[in-house]
């Protein structure tokens, strides 16, 4: 049982470490989860800061909760207790780039869109789209492990990790992996941090491996009446010995947003090529024999500047709608093949829902529903999920759903999780109770 914090010691000793303050009223809303307000707000300005405060926090028995960009803070249950949310956003330096190498390191409050804008002045990207806000950090970026439509062809954050350091409770500042590719030997201790939000350490530095730009860029679209086919003509695309950068099924509702005209058909497969020209044109080929064979529509090849509009605008779309305080926004993790079953199961759910998977097995679904039936419109969508062998998460309780069952049943791995967190985090003092099974 963990006793009263006593937060005015706690204050002096932050404020002798790093910048703090006490939020008052309006100003300590914007710093709110689920609801629960901090009572101090501390900005540390380096990684050895951050450590010191952290520990300062752990052995008053103050919960943390760690803060990038805070654009994310709606994922996953409201922390059991929280007293001060250490903020990131001062370590945001670019540490090395070694173009030559492909890598990077920058600090874990860099921007997303600022590391990224840096890496294409040299012909180069990290090659992570996810649906993120403005402002979303590394840092917040690793901790809840987002991805976008292309992670079907360029992996997930997992693989892009070569190296982290990391502020843990007892104040040390700890390094695994490298800033070189082939750098691991034992235990990948990065990955631990990779979708863990935030509950074992405070991230205070990233190193990935970064990709050049594609020389060739290209998207079509094929219109279905049906989502079973639109899944099974995916599910067939997906065996083919191409690699697509994405295939994406979405319903009429989130193509409608995107500009795109399925002349009266419900669904659509949305389709991305990149690399030399050559092959892109391979995908296109492929594209057309694999959708037609599954009674799609004739394909429509986008010209460049629609194709850039138009996926700059689905991920700042599926944005809002997943961080919206009026949607409900479920993801489910699903075998690709069942994604058109699933798709059609859940489409009667709520009124007017968008939905949009990617190809990697990932399947959206959000809408606007009452405080009063969303716990009914989210066992709905888990039972299909069920049904098909999957699971579901709820990734944005929108506005008044604090009672919602985020994750959902217990697995067994939750045994080693449980076991892993009493090691770096014994006390509990980062998000408590955020994560799944409480963690």
């Amino acid at each position: 049982m963990i006793e009263q914090v006593d937060l005015t010691t706690l204050e002096t000793e932050l404020k002798s470490v790093a910048e703090t303050r006490k939020p008052d009223g309006a100003e300590a809303e914007p710093w709110s989860v689920g609801g629960v307000a901090p009572a101090l707000v501390c900005t540390p300005s380096d990684p050895e800061s951050l450590g010191e405060a952290l520990a300062a926090c752990d052995r008053a028995g103050a919960a943390v909760v760690p803060w990038g960009g805070g654009t994310q803070q709606g994922l996953g249950n409201p922390p059991e207790r929280y007293d001060v949310a250490l903020v990131t956003t001062k370590l945001d330096r670019l540490i090395e780039h070694e173009p030559g190498d492909m890598t990077v390191t920058a600090q874990a409050g860099m921007s997303l869109s600022e590391l990224q804008s840096t890496l294409r002045a040299h012909g180069q990207w990290l090659p992570l789209d996810p649906p993120v806000l403005p402002g979303a950090t590394l840092g917040g970026a690793l901790a809840t492990d987002v991805s976008g439509p292309r992670r079907l062809k360029e992996g997930g954050l997992r693989d892009l990790v070569i190296g982290t350091r990391a502020a843990n409770v007892d104040g040390r500042v700890s390094r695994a992996g490298g800033k070189v590719v082939k750098n691991v030997t034992g235990y990948d201790l990065n990955k631990l941090h990779v979708g863990s939000l935030g509950t074992l350490g405070i991230l205070t530095e990233v190193s990935f491996k970064v990709a050049p730009l594609p020389p060739a860029d290209r998207t079509w679209y094929c219109a279905f009446e049906d989502p079973k086919s639109a899944g099974l003509a995916l599910s067939k695309l997906l065996w083919l010995p191409v690699s697509f950068a994405a295939l994406d099924l979405v319903n009429a509702a989130t193509a409608a947003e995107l500009g795109l005209s399925l002349e009266g058909a419900p669904w659509a497969l949305l389709a991305r090529a990149t690399g030399f020209g050559p092959a892109v044109e391979r995908q296109l080929s492929e594209f057309r024999t694999g959708t037609e064979a599954r009674q799609g529509a004739d394909t429509v090849t986008l010209a460049e500047q629609q194709a850039e509009g138009l996926w700059s605008g689905y991920l700042e779309k599926a944005a809002k709608r997943r961080w919206g305080e009026d949607r409900l926004t479920c993801r489910m993790a699903l075998y690709s093949a069942e994604q058109g079953a699933v798709a059609a199961a859940v489409a009667g759910v709520g009124e007017k829902p968008h939905i949009w998977g990617h190809g990697t097995g990932a399947l959206f679904w959000s809408a606007a529903v009452e405080a009063a039936g969303r716990a009914e419109a989210v066992a709905r969508l888990r039972e299909a999920a069920h049904q098909a062998g999957g699971r579901l998460i709820v990734e944005n309780r929108g506005k008044g759903g604090t009672g919602l069952d985020v994750w959902g049943p217990e697995e067994p791995s939750y045994e080693y999780m449980r076991a892993i967190k009493r090691q770096f985090d014994p006390r509990g003092t980062l998000n408590p109770g955020r994560f799944v099974d409480g963690i």
